[in-house]
């Protein structure tokens, strides 16, 4: 394959980024804010919260074995979760454990996560993909004129 390229691409440097702003918004809600709460039934927001938060773990996984079986046969990951979302690893985090999290643990204020980490991922997002074209060259270009980056493509055939 002749890259350096992982599974993780800018992964570890979203994380930097969002760790600590998740646990201070959390802190802040918690301890700060404790009065902030999700309205209706705590068992309601919880079942819901799980149920995102199983759904991230499920697309991280299957994104995880899609992307590894790509990288161990030098191809662009188009499989799986992939065949919808060119970055379902972030994607996970944004739409579905990050919610998931606030629903679950009852810190509304950790709802504020996502758009964040939607833009900081935009922002990482660029070296990334310039990494898949040099890579894959039109074969990435195709890809990403027909599949969305964090929005799931619905209507790919």
């Amino acid at each position: 394959m002749g890259s350096d390229r992982t599974i993780w691409g800018a992964g570890n440097r979203i994380a930097v980024v969002m760790a600590p702003y998740v646990l201070l918004v959390a802190a802040l809600n918690r301890w700060v804010l404790s009065s902030v709460r999700f309205p209706g039934t705590r068992a309601a927001s919880t079942a819901v919260g799980l149920l995102g938060v199983a759904a991230g773990v499920g697309t991280i996984a299957a994104s995880y074995r899609a992307v590894s079986n790509a990288l161990d046969g030098g191809e662009l990951c188009t499989d799986g979760p992939y065949r919808f979302v060119r970055h379902p690893l972030y994607a996970a985090w944004i739409w579905l454990l990050l919610p998931g999290a606030a629903l679950t643990l009852d810190l509304p204020l950790l709802l504020s996560a996502s758009p964040v980490m939607y833009a900081v991922t935009r922002r990482f997002l660029p070296r990334e993909e310039a990494t898949l074209e040099a890579e894959f060259g039109d074969e990435y270009e195709v890809y990403r004129d027909e599949v969305n980056a964090l929005v799931p493509t619905i209507d790919r055939r």
